[in-house]
């Protein structure tokens, strides 16, 4: 249970976290994907609450329904719980991934639509974010 690489997944789409979900348990072995609807379900969850915060990385949508994710950002970097966590943001969105960096998220990438996006994103997150 040790090399098991936990992922958050802070989107409300069901389909395209479906989609992400494949790609990613393609590249690597031993995921475990949590998802979550909105910021505000992650920070009220078990795994906001427990002191040992063993997820390698957290995956959030620039747009949640209501929500900004710029806002749950800076909210999660300035929580003790996310301080050593890399938060990517993604959207579907032609979002300028400068300002997503410079508001501290470790990447900005774009929502893959097709299988080969999606190959390719998947391989950037667990080569980048989810290597030991």
């Amino acid at each position: 249970m040790d090399n098991v690489k936990q992922v958050i997944v802070i989107d409300d789409d069901d389909d395209d976290c479906l989609f992400l979900e494949q790609g990613l348990q393609k590249q690597t072995s031993n995921l475990v994907i949590y998802r979550f609807v909105s910021g505000d379900e992650f920070i009220n969850s078990q795994l906001w609450q427990n002191e040992e915060h063993s997820y390698k990385l957290i995956l959030l949508e620039f747009i949640l329904p209501g929500e900004d994710g710029l806002d749950w950002l800076k909210l999660f970097l300035e929580h003790e719980c996310c301080q050593n966590i890399p938060v990517v943001m993604y959207s579907s969105l032609a979002i300028e991934p400068q300002a997503c960096k410079q508001a501290g998220a470790a990447d900005y990438i774009t929502k893959p639509c097709d299988l080969v996006e999606l190959d390719l994103v998947s391989e950037k997150i667990c080569l980048s974010w989810l290597l030991d």
